[in-house]
């Protein structure tokens, strides 16, 4: 055991909507990473997160460049779920990997016993009639042996948490494919409203 490491040995005792603020807690202290750096504080981001996995359930934080082979899975997996299409595995790395390095975009990952078992995207929207932005929930998947038991739930207390924190977040939206039945019932029973826009598209380059 490090200095560092006695410093932060905590007892926790929390009851799961704590653990959601925690995991927002070490958003912020991703969020300091990337404006200060510096030798200590991924220690300490790590420790952190060492420690909140050894007393939570189902958690949730930020993918990194380590967890591009199982984000590329599971929207492979996705896209031939929701849409029936073959993705280009290539193409799709290439897009995950720009994904993660963005600053207004973030994946989110729900782990569970140290396995990623779901993903959400999270990017940005600029909306002039609010003057705030609008977070849109994307590529959002749960792992088949892993569904109705909370994993989206978490993810998207997650993002709530996170968003109640920023005043310039004014809404959460999602798409979901019009015959997806099972989806839309789920994202309703969470709260998530149809919101009576259609979305259409034209493609430009493929």
């Amino acid at each position: 055991m490090t200095g560092l490491e006695g410093t932060l040995e905590v007892q926790l005792d929390l009851k799961n909507d704590d653990f959601m603020y925690f995991g927002a807690w070490l958003w912020d202290i991703r969020e300091i990473l990337r404006a200060v750096g510096g030798d200590l504080l991924p220690e300490i981001y790590h420790m952190s997160t060492q420690i909140f996995r050894e007393h939570a359930g189902i958690f949730v934080r930020e993918a990194g460049q380590s967890d591009v082979s199982t984000l590329i899975e599971y929207n492979l997996s996705l896209a031939n779920e929701t849409e029936s299409i073959l993705l280009d595995k290539d193409i799709l790395r290439l897009g995950i990997e720009k994904a993660l390095e963005l600053n207004d975009c973030r994946y989110l990952v729900a782990e569970l016993n140290n396995k990623i078992v779901g993903q959400t995207m999270v990017t940005s929207e600029w909306s002039d009639w609010r003057n705030g932005v609008i977070w849109w929930m994307q590529s959002v998947y749960v792992n088949p042996d892993y569904r109705k038991r909370g994993v989206f739930q978490s993810i998207l207390k997650h993002i709530e948490n996170l968003a109640e924190k920023i005043p310039e977040v004014k809404a959460l939206r999602l798409y979901v494919m019009d015959d997806n039945q099972i989806a839309r019932r789920a994202y309703q029973n969470l709260g998530i409203k149809n919101s009576s826009y259609l979305v259409y598209e034209k493609s430009h380059k493929t």
